[in-house]
């Protein structure tokens, strides 16, 4: 008898096909989502963390003042908030009226869209890990819209190597912030080009006749998405130009008074040689109690830095948190605060690296990240949409992430 499709053998081939690590393998395109230590036993309202930035001050050569003066230690609680985000498969009632007796074209129909709606997701962790929580994927560098098709559809960004957070069909919202402060403009676009090497994004209309407010400076985001990320690695360590002023307030904390421990080490290159500028980022987070041993850059910088040194690099393969899996290359090099292993990762923009020491990280999330809510809420991994003919999976994740030493930690820019 021949295969036919029914709820129960799409749940079946559905869990044969996706186990927990087989999803980490279609989600976790970076590295640094992948090797970040994960804790899934989430729950409340908030991830909550201490950190003790400032020893107590009762100390002196007198008694008398030690014992009488001074202060006590100071500690600040991190109050990180949960943020979620969903994806959905769909296979319609055509799809499944056209392989109903053929079991390998519905295992096709299911993987195809189950695994693309998961590696959505990952490119979704991708973004958010190297973000500041507002969910940019970039800001347009200045110039005027340009004719392609239609008047004022395309636009360059200002950091290029960030278009690969854009897709064909995407459809995009604009701000004149950067998401952590002010609103979405009204209006969007759908892009119908992207260029990923010279960041040129093509819209199917106007840029400005469709966005109300659209300057050629603006941020542009996923529709939905303003100001809902997690805090990735440029909340948790800003870069030189968006360090912390006198109104700081991140995860509950104002780290001005005390940025370095709790914003992080900063180092700007100015144009000296990056391996250089890595070099001395390394120092600088050992003198402050640091000992990043993992860098993240993005490809074309990984590629530069590589040419500059030359044969002093061991190539290495390093596995994803509990998951042997899934595997990323990259280089060991010796530095004067210790070995160094570097990763490339498309999702980091172009121009900085993160030095990091991981074992003071966490993804921490409710839930597997990602996992199938379908299943989650009602056994199933596929269920009939109420309002299409047509089955429909549903994924996501809710998480944050959370750092208990800021000040061990060290961005650089080139």
């Amino acid at each position: 008898m021949g295969f036919v499709f029914d709820q129960v053998a799409a749940n079946t081939i559905s869990k044969e096909l996706y186990t927990p690590k087989d999803i980490e393998t279609l989600c976790f395109e970076s590295p640094l989502v992948g090797m970040m230590p994960k804790w899934d036993q989430g729950g409340g309202i908030q991830y909550v963390g201490a950190i003790n930035n400032a020893l107590m001050t009762s100390v002196s050569t007198q008694d008398t003042i030690a014992f009488t003066t001074g202060s006590p230690s100071v500690y600040n609680r991190w109050q990180c908030a949960w943020k979620q985000n969903f994806a959905s498969a769909n296979i319609s009632g055509m799809a499944i009226d056209m392989t109903r007796t053929d079991k390998g074209a519905m295992v096709d129909a299911i993987t195809r869209e189950m695994d693309n709606a998961y590696k959505s997701l990952g490119q979704a962790l991708g973004r958010a890990i190297y973000g500041n929580g507002g969910a940019s994927l970039g800001q347009l560098n200045g110039s005027a819209p340009t004719t392609t098709n239609v008047s004022g559809d395309t636009v360059t960004l200002a950091n290029p190597s960030q278009a690969i957070y854009f897709q064909v069909n995407q459809v995009v919202q604009c701000s004149v912030t950067n998401g952590t402060t002010g609103t979405v403009l009204a209006g969007s676009v759908t892009l119908v080009a992207v260029d990923l090497m010279a960041g040129v994004l093509v819209a199917s209309t106007g840029w400005a006749s469709s966005i109300t407010g659209f300057t050629n400076s603006v941020y542009l985001f996923n529709v939905g998405d303003f100001g809902n990320y997690f805090p990735g690695l440029a909340g948790w360590l800003p870069p030189s130009g968006s360090r912390p002023t006198s109104s700081d307030s991140f995860n509950g904390v104002n780290r001005f008074s005390d940025p370095i421990r709790l914003a992080g080490v900063v180092k700007a290159g100015n144009g000296a040689p990056m391996e250089e500028t890595l070099i001395d980022g390394v120092i600088l987070a050992n003198k402050f109690g640091g000992k990043p041993n993992k860098g993240f850059l993005n490809p074309q910088d990984f590629s530069n830095l590589l040419k500059g040194l030359g044969g002093r690099v061991q190539y290495v393969t390093e596995t994803a948190f509990e998951n042997a899996q899934i595997g990323f290359s990259g280089v060991k090099i010796a530095t004067p605060g210790g070995e160094l292993t570097l990763h490339q990762d498309a999702y980091c923009p172009q121009g900085y690296c993160w030095l990091l020491n991981l074992d003071e990280w966490v993804l921490a999330s409710m839930g597997a990240v990602p996992k199938n809510l379908t299943e989650e809420l009602t056994g199933n991994i596929w269920i009939p949409q109420l309002t299409s003919n047509a089955f429909i999976s549903q994924m996501g994740y809710r998480a944050t992430t959370y750092c208990a030493a800021p000040g061990h930690q060290a961005v650089i820019s080139f």
